[in-house]
């Protein structure tokens, strides 16, 4: 009697275990309703996901965090791009992409929507600062203003923060960059 009640909790712990690590897929539907919800209007054939995607919950929200056309039309009569999709809440699911695919003659008025998506990797600022330039860190407190001079550690543009060290290179500080030759910061 007692083997068979052991036996029923060992079975009632696995049960319970298994429904608390319960995995549901992802589906095309579902990332279509994302894009819907988001104003672009896509058909779940129109959609296909790059991996199996599961989720902890069945019907999981999912916000669309990027829009990536893949082509621009061209000789192909459709529209491709590449959706990241996250889920909001934490553990939910883990960031995914999915590809969608638009006929070039029904996409038009989505075509002002995705260029608003489009992950648009602006070109890095440019470099004002290069590793080894001399500069001159500027130090303001209530109580003193100081003109420190410096060698830059680092490459960085104009607001990145950088190492620099003094001409000595005994002390080395962190600084915001002004300017090809100024830097502003704290000792």
């Amino acid at each position: 009697m007692k083997l068979m009640a052991l036996a029923l909790l060992i079975t009632a712990t696995a049960h319970g275990s298994a429904q608390q690590q319960a995995r549901f897929p992802v589906t095309p539907q579902q990332v279509a309703h994302a894009l819907l919800r988001h104003g672009l209007t896509v058909a779940d054939d129109q959609v296909s996901l790059v991996a199996s995607i599961v989720a902890s919950n069945p019907e999981p929200q999912l916000d669309v965090d990027s829009v990536e056309p893949l082509n621009a039309g061209g000789n192909d009569p459709r529209i491709r791009a590449k959706v990241k999709l996250v889920c909001p809440q934490p553990r939910a699911c883990i960031p995914f992409y999915a590809i969608v695919t638009w006929p070039l003659d029904t996409v038009a008025s989505q075509l002002p929507k995705l260029a608003r998506e489009a992950v648009v990797h602006a070109p890095a600022a440019p470099i004002a600062m290069r590793a080894g330039s001399n500069a001159t860190l500027i130090v303001d407190t209530a109580e003193m203003h100081l003109r420190v001079p410096v060698i830059s550690l680092q490459d960085g543009s104009v607001g990145s923060r950088i190492h620099v060290t003094s001409p000595d290179h005994k002390q080395t500080y962190t600084a915001t960059i002004l300017s090809a030759t100024l830097l502003t910061g704290s000792l």
